[in-house]
């Protein structure tokens, strides 16, 4: 399985000025679908539905990120209004997606990590809104994989209890490490203690995991790229790594970076400077 990189490229005036950009904007990146009362995306199942069919036989990455209360209201605040338009949002990416077999999904990075903060009313009125979500995505022919945070975050007891709430014929695995700095072998050695309780595998978001784990959550300067994206891992239980977070894009309005998914430019060239140090940013 080959995965698909947009042939398009959204920052094409940076990517001419620095041939480094170009050439990471090359490689498979996710695609995130996400809405908020601050900037209401429109057309969601023709955006969807064109990216697909451009894309042919290779594999999409979509991430959801629209829950309502998403990041707890910090700084990727936003998400859906209520849970009515949140599953009016996931049936317009069901439609989008059709009968398309080439579709990857990651669902809702972060929301079953933030439920364990929750007061108990909204933990259990999110569990139920990503339940009907899943029964909705299961009508596609899409790989499903529901977001449970990293080994930073949560006990692997807490990540299996969270993850046996939910049907397993509904979703094929979990992601590790979304938009996060984790070593791939920590990620590992978490993952296959979770797989042996719940009985299914994992992707790592290995965007930018390559110095492994940074104590700073936003836009940390010590890091660098990681395994280039591949269904090829060398773990059983590592269904593959993928670049989930979009290199380059902001993680939060933090000691003078620009607003959370808002391009950095001086990040992504620093990032790009230590990849090359360790020798991961070897690529075409």
């Amino acid at each position: 399985m080959k995965l698909y990189y947009p042939d398009f490229d959204k920052h094409k005036n940076l990517s001419d000025s620095y041939d480094d950009l170009k050439r990471l904007y090359r490689q498979p990146m996710a695609i995130w679908f996400g809405r908020s009362p601050y900037k209401k995306t429109k057309n969601i199942p023709n955006r969807i539905h064109r990216l697909l069919k451009r894309a042919e036989d290779k594999i999409v990455t979509l991430v959801l990120y629209s829950i309502p209360n998403r990041d707890l209201g910090k700084y990727s605040k936003g998400g859906e209004t209520d849970s009515k338009s949140y599953l009016e949002f996931i049936k317009e990416v069901v439609v989008g997606i059709g009968t398309h077999k080439n579709c990857l999904i990651v669902l809702e990075p972060d929301a079953l990590a933030h439920s364990l903060k929750m007061e108990r009313k909204e933990k259990k009125e999110r569990i139920k809104l990503l339940k009907q979500s899943l029964k909705l995505l299961r009508k596609t022919n899409s790989k499903i994989y529901i977001d449970i945070g990293h080994p930073e975050w949560l006990k692997v007891s807490e990540a299996i209890t969270l993850l046996r709430q939910f049907d397993k014929k509904l979703y094929d695995g979990f992601t590790l490490n979304v938009s996060n700095f984790i070593d791939t072998q920590v990620c590992v050695d978490y993952g296959d203690d979770i797989t042996k309780k719940i009985g299914k595998n994992y992707i790592i978001d290995t965007s930018r995991n390559g110095l492994g784990y940074s104590t700073s959550l936003f836009n940390p300067t010590n890091i660098a790229i990681g395994e280039l994206p591949t269904f090829k891992s060398v773990f059983e239980n590592c269904d593959g790594y993928l670049w989930v977070k979009p290199l380059g894009e902001s993680d939060g309005k933090e000691n003078g970076s620009p607003k959370a998914g808002r391009f950095y430019l001086e990040y992504a060239l620093k990032v790009i400077e230590n990849s090359k140090k360790i020798g991961t940013f070897n690529f075409q």
